[in-house]
C-alpha cells in the first residue's frame, strides 16, 4: 500500500469561468441541504479529532523508539491522512539514512515533494527510484508517472 494514493493527487486545470460555475453550484447545493449538513460535519469532527489524536499518539510512540520502522512509517501514513505532507517526510527520510536501499520509501517522498510543489526535489527522488535497478516494476512505473506530470 502506498502512503499517498494517486486519488489524492489532483491535476486537471480548470478555467477560472468553470471555477465560478462550479463554486456557485456547490454553494446552492450547500444551501440545499443546509440541515443535513450539520450532522454529517459532527461526524466529520469526531472522525478528524479521533485521527489528529492517533496522530498525536503515533509521534510521541515514533519518539520513544526512532529507529522502530514500524512505528515510523505509522506517523507517515496518520500524517498524510490528515494532510500534513511535511510532517510525513522527515521520518522517511530518516528512514533512507538507515537503509538507502528501499526504493518504495523514496518514491513516497518523491510524491509527498511533488504534492507540496518541490518539483526539483521530487524529480530527484522520483529520478532515483526510476534508475534503481532492484526497484519493483510497479514502483518505476508509479515514478515514470509522476516524473511525466513535471
Amino acid at each position: 500500500m502506498f502512503l499517498v494514493t494517486d486519488d489524492n493527487v489532483e491535476v486537471q486545470e480548470v478555467s477560472m469561468v468553470n471555477r465560478i460555475f462550479n463554486c456557485s453550484v456547490l454553494a446552492f447545493a450547500l444551501l440545499m441541504t443546509m440541515p443535513s449538513l450539520q450532522a454529517h460535519a459532527n461526524q466529520g469532527v469526531a472522525v478528524r479529532s479521533e485521527v489528529q489524536d492517533d496522530f498525536q499518539k503515533a509521534f510521541w510512540a515514533m519518539l520513544a523508539d526512532p529507529s522502530n520502522t514500524e512505528k515510523t512509517i505509522r506517523y507517515a501514513e496518520l500524517a498524510v491522512k490528515i494532510g500534513d505532507y511535511e510532517a510525513a517526510i522527515p521520518p522517511l527520510e530518516r528512514l533512507l539514512m538507515l537503509n538507502p536501499k528501499l526504493p518504495k520509501v523514496r518514491l513516497e517522498i518523491g510524491v509527498l515533494y511533488y504534492l507540496l510543489n518541490s518539483r526539483e526535489v521530487a524529480r530527484g527522488y522520483l529520478n532515483d527510484v526510476k534508475n534503481d535497478p532492484h526497484a519493483a516494476p510497479e514502483l518505476v512505473k508509479r515514478a515514470e508517472d509522476y516524473l511525466a506530470r513535471l
